[in-house]
């Protein structure tokens, strides 16, 4: 989330316009009002100054889901790129949440998989109870991490 925040960021400076709060609209004015020039300009130079945008996490950080922890943030470009182009936005769940999800995988699916396997699916109960899921969407997570 904080990569994703400073790329908006960078691409609201650029526009001159400061973007909708709300994730649901933030992610239709990147979509649609924003010229793709400005976006393709605030992703590249994110691409090639990766240091400004994403670090791994400062110290004593702990979670169920320790994988997305990682101190090598291999990642975030292309996950920011993704939701940003399709109409996406982060996601970010408490640690009860996450727990919840690993189980319901565990019950319901019969896959013993990671909470930070699970994680996804976490984001999906999250964005459920707080109206951020409306009726007739599809939604898909997916489900990574075995747990050994």
């Amino acid at each position: 989330r904080r990569a994703y925040e400073l790329v908006v960021r960078a691409i609201a400076t650029r526009f001159g316009e400061a973007p909708p709060t709300d994730p649901r609209m933030r992610a239709d004015w990147l979509r649609h009002r924003v010229p793709a020039e400005i976006v393709d300009d605030a992703l590249r130079h994110a691409a090639t100054h990766r240091r400004e945008h994403m670090w791994p996490w400062e110290g004593g950080t702990r979670s169920v889901a320790h994988g997305i922890l990682d101190d090598e943030t291999y990642d975030w470009w292309a996950l920011c790129e993704g939701m940003i182009r399709t109409g996406g936005w982060p996601v970010v769940v408490d640690e009860p949440t996450l727990v919840e999800a690993r189980e319901a995988v565990r019950r319901r699916v019969r896959l013993d998989a990671t909470a930070t396997g699970t994680a996804g699916v976490a984001g999906v109960m999250h964005m459920h109870r707080s109206g951020r899921i409306f009726g007739g969407e599809i939604v898909g997570a997916l489900v990574t991490g075995r747990e050994r």
